[in-house]
């Protein structure tokens, strides 16, 4: 789609200049082709911040870099011909104040778009919008019914704050709900790399990076007070081990002392840098604090907003609801410098992260619900590139059969539609389980155990515990769901019943994500002939079962596990083709020739065989550092203890703290019931008398849920694992593994010395 942005980006302004930035970049990475529609208004030409000239030229010169803006226009008529010539298909209105009138025309009520014939059928919406000035209730009632019309005209409205929503809701339609959807600015989105820009010294590591607003120590008395409050942050800053850095306005500097002061020219994405570097960040302006939030820097803000009323202020709307609502004065000097200091270092990281997430999930949703509307198609599903997990509930759903599942270039699988094909029911948003949220159960009841069957838990691998729950179910004349391997035409896991391959098939481990293709719709047709079914598959897959049948069936049991990401099949074809083994016959990532531990075995050709330890194969050991894994994984919202299943199953690795002494080499499961149903199951399972269940206090198995994922918490560093992908799309598997380090150049020796030492200990214990 050609996409037209029209927004501030020209002011000598860092967050207009980055906002715009942010929202080309954001499109542009969804496969759009994006513009800046570059209107100039008279303040724009003007440099009404009154910037000196090598700043003004920064400024000037990221719009004209770093921005695919068109030729420039001052006239709305002149915006009607770039429209027109560049035959755009959306014009988005924002972010920011754009809806500044009376200060402003009624550009970005797009009246010049609708009343010219040419533009008039071309959709409109607002992204992010705010609002600033007195509201519109000082205009003429002719002139706020104009603009009323323009707004209806809009395909789909988003504003950025509440009280915005408000006044836009009260001052033109009269109370209406109009505009519902209040949606973040887009640079929460924005992740820039330092290596990327002219550093200018960003990586100078221990400070804390300042803005204080120009004369903000004149006058004799409260100057004075000011001065002193300064001097005395700036000493606990240095006494804590930390410079103090002003980060100067583009209008000039404050003139007090710091350690150092940015020189000029700065251009916006430094700006941004410098506080993504930084301990913290203390200071005005909304962009500042969002920059911030991105970055994941800890913050307190000098909010210059408030002083029409907190309700009013960019910054209370901003932190209002998060966990960062008190971090905002509108006079520094109301708090001590000490208690600040004391506030700043008492801020996580992780936490900042967490809401920045919220503040980008929502983003997210809400541009992908927006641009479907725009369509006129169900085209949501496919805009989720970061979050989809490839769960297939919308290509189930699909009535019309428009939806399928390729591999996209790393692999996965992300729904496609054909819209020959397509319907418009709208269905497929609605079983999503990343659009639509279905209930989700709690851990209720934790376990630990084993199969009895000596034979079941040797070809397990932990306890044996998913056979045991799974024969219950076919003794009852049931059928169990879950991943075998498929050898043949081409190597990729995939969704079975026990109707279809032997329940040895569907045992074990196996790192690698499942071809679901269309088992949930067969679940559904056994489940309504009345056949008890228990499905097994990842906690997103188990989500996707529940979202597809958006209802409850008494017969159905599910299971999922303790999932630590999925790596691509298309990734495991590329080690095996590196390892030249061919025509695969069988798979076991933890066969038990030792003990309980992860090894990776491999069967081909005419008896031969491939077993090494998971730290000397680049596949295993990829996955295990998630370096590998779907995007969707590193913010995987089934880690904080919300499931859809109703049991877990994981590896009893938490024995450690409950009593070493259960220790047994050939594996222990844990097993969590979430759910009425799941704790049922289990109580029916220990009364069977094929399994040993243990009940603990479900603290021993919170360790299953403590790597909650937020951005790049726990090791999960999504950088690293875009560049290893984009590496191996430039580079090839090998070559990609070779440049990052990950390639293993002793394999062959490696492997004789792991081999020779499970045949020694194999004779040792007999």
């Amino acid at each position: 789609m050609k996409i037209g942005i029209l927004t501030f980006h020209l002011p000598t302004n860092f967050g207009a200049n980055l906002q715009a930035f942010a929202s080309s970049r954001y499109f542009a990475s969804l496969g759009h082709e994006v513009v800046v529609l570059n209107y100039a208004r008279q303040e724009d030409l003007d440099n009404s911040r009154k910037a000196s000239d090598l700043q003004l030229s920064a400024h000037r010169d990221f719009v004209r870099n770093r921005l695919p803006v068109t030729r420039q226009v001052t006239t709305p008529e002149e915006l009607a011909d770039i429209v027109a010539e560049l035959q755009l298909e959306l014009i988005v209105v924002g972010a920011d104040a754009v809806w500044r009138v009376p200060k402003d025309d009624d550009v970005y009520f797009c009246k010049w778009l609708f009343s010219d014939e040419r533009t008039a059928n071309i959709p409109v919406v607002s992204m992010s919008v705010a609002h600033m000035g007195n509201g519109f209730s000082k205009l003429s009632e002719e002139h706020r019914n104009a603009i009323a019309d323009c707004l209806r005209k809009f395909t789909f409205l988003t504003v950025r704050d509440e009280w915005t929503r408000r006044v836009v809701n009260r001052d033109l339609f009269g109370g209406d709900e109009m505009v519902k959807v209040i949606n973040p600015d887009p640079v929460f989105t924005l992740n820039l790399d330092s290596e990327e820009w002219d550093s200018k010294g960003i990586k100078t590591k221990g400070y804390y990076v300042m803005t204080i607003p120009l004369k903000w120590s004149a006058g004799h008395k409260r100057g004075l007070i000011r001065k002193m409050w300064f001097k005395a942050f700036k000493r606990i800053v240095n006494r804590a081990g930390y410079r103090l850095v002003e980060l100067p306005l583009p209008e000039g500097v404050s003139g007090m002392t710091f350690d150092y002061t940015v020189p000029y020219p700065i251009d916006p994405a430094q700006w941004f840098l410098w506080i993504k570097n930084a301990k913290g960040f203390i200071g005005l302006r909304f962009h500042a604090v969002v920059s911030s939030f991105a970055n994941g820097t800890p913050f307190f803000s000098l909010d210059t907003y408030s002083s029409g009323g907190a309700e009013r202020s960019k910054i209370h709307n901003l932190l209002k609801g998060t966990l960062f609502e008190s971090f905002r004065v509108d006079e520094l000097i109301s708090i001590s410098p000490w208690k600040l200091f004391r506030k700043m270092e008492s801020v996580r990281q992780e936490s900042v992260i967490e809401e920045r997430d919220k503040k980008k999930t929502d983003f997210e949703l809400n541009m992908s619900r927006m641009l479907a509307t725009v369509d006129g198609r169900n085209k949501g599903i496919e805009n989720l590139r970061d979050t989809c997990t490839g769960c297939f509930a919308c290509a189930n759903a699909c009535p019309a059969r428009a939806i399928s599942m390729p591999e996209n270039d790393e692999g996965f699988y992300f729904p496609r539609i054909n819209y020959q094909q397509c319907v418009n029911c709208g269905l497929c948003e609605k079983v999503c389980p990343v659009l639509t949220s279905s209930p989700k159960h709690q851990m209720q009841r934790a376990f630990y155990g084993y199969n009895l069957s000596e034979e079941e838990r040797k070809t397990s691998s932990s306890g044996g515990l998913f056979s045991a729950l799974a024969s219950k179910v076919m003794q009852d004349g049931g059928v169990v769901y879950g991943s075998s391997f498929s050898y043949s035409p081409v190597l990729r896991l995939e969704c079975h019943s026990t109707g279809e391959v032997t329940l040895e098939e569907l045992k074990r481990s196996k790192y690698v994500q499942s071809y679901v293709g269309d088992a949930y719709a067969r679940v559904k047709a056994d489940l309504d002939k009345g056949s008890k079914v228990l499905f097994c598959g990842t906690p997103c897959q188990a989500d996707g079962l529940k979202s597809y049948l958006r209802r409850e069936y008494s017969n159905l049991v599910t299971v999922d596990f303790v999932c630590h990401g999925v790596p691509s099949a298309a990734m495991l074809r590329e080690h095996i083709d590196m390892l030249k083994l061919k025509d695969i016959k069988f798979i076991n990532f933890r066969p038990k020739k030792k003990s309980w531990v992860d090894d990776i075995e491999i069967e081909y050709g005419k008896r031969q065989k491939y077993t090494n330890y998971w730290r000397n194969d680049e596949y295993f050991c990829s996955f295990e550092k998630a370096r590998s894994i779907r995007r969707s994984c590193y913010n995987c919202r089934y880690c904080n203890g919300e499931r859809a299943a109703d049991i877990t199953l994981a590896d009893f690795w938490g024995y450690k703290s409950y009593d070493p002494s259960v220790y047994d080499p050939k594996g222990l499961s844990l097993v969590l019931a979430n759910s009425d149903k799941g704790a049922s199951f289990l109580n029916e399972m220990m009364e069977q008398g094929n399994c040993r269940l243990v009940e603990i206090d479900t603290k021993y198995a919170e360790y299953a849920y403590a790597r909650v994922r937020t951005g790049n918490q726990n090791g999960y560093d999504l950088d690293v694992r875009n560049e290893f992908f984009s590496l191996v799309k430039q580079y090839g598997y090998q070559k990609a593994l070779e440049k990052k380090g990950w390639f293993i150049a002793k394999r062959t020796r490696n492997r004789i010395t792991y081999n020779v030492k499970n045949k020694i200990k194999s004779l040792l214990s007999r």
